[in-house]
Parts: C-alpha cells; structure tokens; sequence
C-alpha cells in the first residue's frame, strides 16, 4: 500500500506519462464498459457489427509491428550507406602499399 499523500503519488504519476494514462484509465473504466466493450466486440466477431474481427485486429497490429521494425532497419541501412558512400582522402604523408 502506498503511504505516500496523495498529492506527492498524483506528482510522482504525471512525471511518468505512461503511468498517469495507465493510472487515468484504470480509474475512469468501469467494469460495465469493460463488459460492453467485450460484447460489442463479440458482435463483430459473429458478423452482426461492422468493424475489424478479433483476428483482424491481431494481425494488423503484428502487420504496424513489423513495418515500424522494417522502417527502422532501412533508416540504418541508409544512414550506413550515407557514411560508407562518402570519399575520404587517405592521410598526408601516408605511402603506397607494394
């Protein structure tokens, strides 16, 4: 249990972004709209709602996933061939190999 005043948590909560929204969320959701969440989302599921089926939803955010994953890759692909494409002078003074 947490013996900080409440203030000192609520300052400690909003310099943690990710905390505070967690922490907003938790507070504010209802298990009743937890529960109409999950039957709105059945409704779908069976194809009597329009919108993106369990499955659907799971394999676009493994599909978001993997784009970011790629769209990282090729900026260090780039940034590497930016490096390596660049002409550098060898050294004053620097001989010839044999």
């Amino acid at each position: 249990m947490d013996t900080r005043p409440s203030s000192v948590a609520r300052s400690w909560t909003w310099s943690r972004p990710d905390a505070a929204s967690r922490t907003w969320h938790a507070i504010w959701t209802s298990p009743a709209e937890t529960v109409y969440a999950w039957r709105r989302q059945d409704r779908i599921d069976q194809g009597l709602a329009p919108g993106l089926t369990s499955t659907e939803k799971t394999e676009l955010a493994a599909a978001n996933k993997r784009i970011a994953e790629l769209e990282a890759e090729l900026a260090i692909h780039r940034r590497a061939s930016e490096l390596l494409g660049k002409v550098v002078p060898p050294k004053d003074g620097s001989r010839r190999s044999r």
